[in-house]
């Protein structure tokens, strides 16, 4: 019975090791460098915000542009798991995965940073149509053995009509005139009154 009752307790604590050690690995990729960020606006070429330190630049300079003005933004660097990648892919706000042909030409040195299946990305996620409000567009690799794993997000707002700046200061330029023509009425007037 004792002997039994080890043989459980031994078992149950491999299971408990092999759940947490499967849960430990979902969610992020193992080996990551995620350096570039980048949009095209609507009509135009491609302009990048940041070459190296993606992630850190996104969080100190919040990404904003009005509705319809962005055709798109990227996310581009590289990622490499123990499981080879089958394709990548995003989510916006945490909606379906996209997947798409977002895998890109892998040199050596990713390589050998990244492990065997390591493997370069340019994940494209389209932002013209969202509505005004915060957004956040996700990039994922999933992996041959069915893991979808997050490689890095790209937080943005986009701005609407009553939140464009533009808006802001062309309402101050009409209060600016109605301003000076009620002056330019008020001294006219005084005039008349004093001839």
């Amino acid at each position: 019975m004792k002997k039994l009752t080890r043989i459980m307790f031994t078992l149950l604590i491999v299971i408990l090791l092999f759940t947490l050690s499967i849960s430990a690995e979902e969610g992020k990729m193992e080996k990551l460098s995620y350096d570039t960020v980048g949009y095209t606006p609507v009509g135009g070429s491609e302009v990048m915000l940041k070459d190296g330190m993606a992630e850190d630049f996104l969080k100190n300079n919040p990404q904003s542009f009005n509705e319809g003005e962005w055709e798109s933004i990227y996310l581009r660097g590289w990622a490499g798991d123990s499981a080879p990648i089958e394709t990548f892919g995003y989510k916006i706000d945490g909606g379906e995965f996209v997947a798409g042909e977002f895998k890109q030409a892998t040199e050596p040195a990713v390589l050998a940073a990244g492990g065997e299946h390591a493997s370069r990305f340019k994940v494209v996620v389209p932002v013209k149509t969202l509505k005004p409000g915060e957004h956040v567009a996700t990039a994922y690799a999933k992996l041959t053995d069915g893991r979808i794993l997050e490689i890095a997000s790209f937080p943005f707002t986009v701005l609407g009509d009553s939140e464009n700046p533009e808006t802001g200061s062309n309402t101050m330029v009409i209060v600016m005139f109605a301003l000076v023509a009620m002056s330019m009425a008020f001294v006219l007037t005084k005039k008349r009154v004093y001839n």
